[in-house]
């Protein structure tokens, strides 16, 4: 059996905190059904900045630029990085995606 250690993007815009970490849990599944024989651990998330949050997050400001911030970091103790459901259209997840492209951390992303 494999570890694996996984560090997860996903979008945050106009999402509120709640959503987000239930989001993150069916994220983690997702990771692990991709991965069935391997043990998984997951990074700590930049999500966190947001979980005491009870507004709905935007990507304006300093707010964005401390988990940007925080998620480069993360990514460079993860084997690889899971881009979930809808990272394509999230500024966030594009910049952290080419931030593994540009640095050759290994990427899974889902089709949706």
């Amino acid at each position: 059996m494999k570890r694996r250690v996984v560090f997860i993007s996903q979008p945050l815009e106009g999402l509120s905190s709640k959503t987000i970490l239930k989001l993150r849990e069916k994220y983690k599944q997702d990771v692990i059904d991709i991965f069935p024989n391997d043990e998984i651990e997951f990074t700590d998330s930049p999500v966190d900045i947001v979980a005491n949050d009870t507004s709905t997050y935007t990507t304006i400001g300093l707010k964005a630029m401390s988990i940007i911030s925080k998620s480069t970091s993360l990514m460079v103790a993860a084997d690889v990085v899971y881009f979930a459901d809808g990272w394509r259209n999230s500024n966030m997840c594009m910049r952290e995606y080419d931030i593994c492209t540009h640095y050759g951390i290994p990427v899974e992303c889902s089709d949706k």
